[in-house]
């Protein structure tokens, strides 16, 4: 299958994604098509993409987002990343309050390390009005308030725990019109992380350690307390896509 490179601007950083053409013909413009037309009948379509560290959510929101633009669709993607704790609330508490099992910030990333009633409240006003909406800046590793103005009718979010069945995090799924859930095998994410984390600065050492301690740990926990979600993208360790419910871009049903 063909491949083509495309240009994008993730947290930051210019990076060159990969894509299948015929993910990008027989899925993603249709899935596009469908979000438009649901989009006329709704004040504004907010659409949750969830799925593990690593799985792809950046990139491919990043991706949908600009092939939105060059199909006229108004259409906005952003993250969950700038409801992280800042770095001084996660070194001053611990985990689950308790000393001995270290302070937050040695597990940042996890779910306890996001101020998930805050991000509660920016969903509910996003649902009735325009916002400004923050982001994880990963030069100052904080989250950067009111980065972004979100005024689109369709909202791309994709993070991590979108779709966790935790108390803290369940009921965030009340505020989606549809959600997405990215199936990746976790051996397929393993290296991408690490490769990605080094680049940080991290010797290989620290990076394994981190995995370990807070990636697989995080994989696992999405994996295991996983919320139904509306569509299934399966992603092979090429990067190819599988629907595993087709029928959402064949039936005119309600999403």
């Amino acid at each position: 299958m063909e491949k083509i490179e495309v240009p994008l601007k993730i947290n930051g950083l210019f990076i060159k994604a990969h894509f299948y053409k015929d993910d990008i013909e027989d899925i993603f413009r249709p899935f596009l098509l469908r979000l438009k037309d649901q989009a006329r009948r709704e004040k504004r379509l907010i659409v949750f993409m969830a799925g593990a560290p690593g799985a792809g959510k950046s990139t491919l929101v990043a991706f949908l987002e600009m092939l939105a633009e060059e199909m006229s669709i108004s259409l906005q993607a952003i993250g969950i990343d700038g409801f992280h704790h800042y770095d001084s609330y996660l070194k001053s508490h611990y985990i689950a309050d308790d000393k001995e099992k270290g302070l937050l910030y040695t597990i940042k990333g996890a779910p306890c390390t996001f101020d998930v009633k805050r991000l509660s409240e920016k969903l509910k006003e996003l649902k009735e009005h325009d916002i400004y909406w923050p982001i994880y800046d990963r030069i100052a590793h904080d989250p950067k308030e009111d980065a972004i103005f979100v005024n689109a009718n369709i909202v791309l979010i994709e993070g991590n725990y979108l779709l966790l069945d935790d108390e803290a995090w369940r009921d965030l799924k009340e505020y989606a019109d549809l959600t997405i859930y990215l199936d990746v095998k976790k051996e397929d994410l393993k290296d991408d992380l690490i490769k990605r984390k080094m680049q940080s600065g991290l010797s290989y050492d620290a990076t394994l350690a981190h995995y370990a301690r807070v990636d697989a740990r995080n994989h696992d926990l999405i994996a295991s307390k996983l919320l139904k979600s509306d569509i299934v993208f399966k992603i092979d360790k090429d990067r190819h896509i599988t629907l595993e419910d087709s029928t959402y871009f064949l039936l005119d049903k309600k999403i």
